[in-house]
């Protein structure tokens, strides 16, 4: 015997169904994370370039990285929009 405990069918289907849960958790993150890239690549890239650089993303997710500038835009009176 090799010492290891024998596992019945009940303790080797827990086993599949645990592998198959976690498997299919880890797909549905890649899956997402894929689909996250392409619509950074095809919404937020430059024209000529493949993926956007990190000031682009910055510039669109954040606003402009100048803090000074949102003061300024809100001294004016200007209204701030989604760009």
């Amino acid at each position: 015997m090799s010492g290891e405990p024998r596992l019945g069918l009940r303790g080797r289907l827990a086993i599949s169904i645990a592998a198959l849960v976690i498997a299919a958790f880890l797909m549905s993150v890649g899956l997402g994370y894929a689909s996250a890239m392409v619509q950074l690549h095809f919404q937020h890239a430059s024209p000529g370039n493949p993926l956007p650089s990190a000031d682009d993303v910055v510039r669109h997710f954040h606003g402009d990285p100048d803090p000074k500038a949102r003061v300024r835009r809100l001294v004016r009176g200007a209204s701030w929009t989604w760009s």
